[in-house]
C-alpha cells in the first residue's frame, strides 16, 4: 500500500474511494465532513463509530482503522468495516476488551441470522483485530483493506483522538 498520509480525506472521483494511503480523521471532523457525514444514515454510523472508538480508547487501543462503503463517496453506505491493532493474542489490552462484556469486545458471538459479529447486527459496524483475525485468503486486515484489487487502489481512514 502507498503509505502516504493525508490530514484530510481525499477521494478519487473516478472510483469513489479514498486515494491510496492513510487518511487521518477525528470523530469531530467526521461529523463535520460534507461527504462522510452527508446524510442521516452516515450520521447514525458515525454515532456508533464514536461509541466504538471511545470504548477502544478507554482500553488503550489507539490504532483504529475504518473502510468499506463508508470510506467512499457513496451516498448510502451499508456499513462500516474496520480493524483495531493489538500486539498479540496475549496483549493485556486485548484480553481486557474480550472480558469487558461489551458488544465491541465480543469476538466470539456470531449472529445466526447474519453470520456476523453482534456489533454489526446492532450497529452496522464490524471491527476485526489485527494481527489475530485474518481476512479471505488469510490476508492480514491492513493488506486486505488497502491492497489494490483488479478494479481499484484505495485508501483507509485512521480514526484519531
Amino acid at each position: 500500500m502507498n503509505k502516504k498520509i493525508y490530514n484530510q480525506p481525499k477521494f478519487n472521483r473516478t472510483n469513489q474511494y479514498l486515494l491510496s494511503g492513510i487518511h487521518l480523521i477525528s470523530i469531530a471532523d467526521l461529523y463535520n465532513h460534507p461527504i462522510l457525514a452527508g446524510n442521516v444514515k452516515r450520521l447514525k454510523l458515525i454515532d456508533s463509530l464514536k461509541e466504538a472508538c471511545e470504548f477502544y480508547w478507554s482500553y488503550g487501543i489507539d490504532e483504529i482503522f475504518v473502510d468499506g462503503s463508508f470510506a467512499s463517496i457513496k451516498e448510502n453506505p451499508g456499513d462500516i468495516d474496520g480493524y483495531i491493532t493489538v500486539e498479540s493474542e496475549t496483549d493485556p489490552k486485548y484480553l481486557k476488551i474480550l472480558n469487558s462484556g461489551s458488544i465491541w469486545g465480543d469476538y466470539k458471538t456470531i449472529d445466526p441470522k447474519t453470520g456476523k459479529f453482534l456489533m454489526w447486527s446492532k450497529h452496522r459496524i464490524e471491527f476485526y483485530v489485527h494481527p489475530i483475525h485474518k481476512a479471505f485468503g488469510m490476508m492480514y486486515f491492513p493488506d486486505f483493506f488497502t491492497s489494490p484489487s483488479k478494479y481499484l487502489d484505495k485508501g483507509i481512514l485512521k480514526i484519531i483522538k
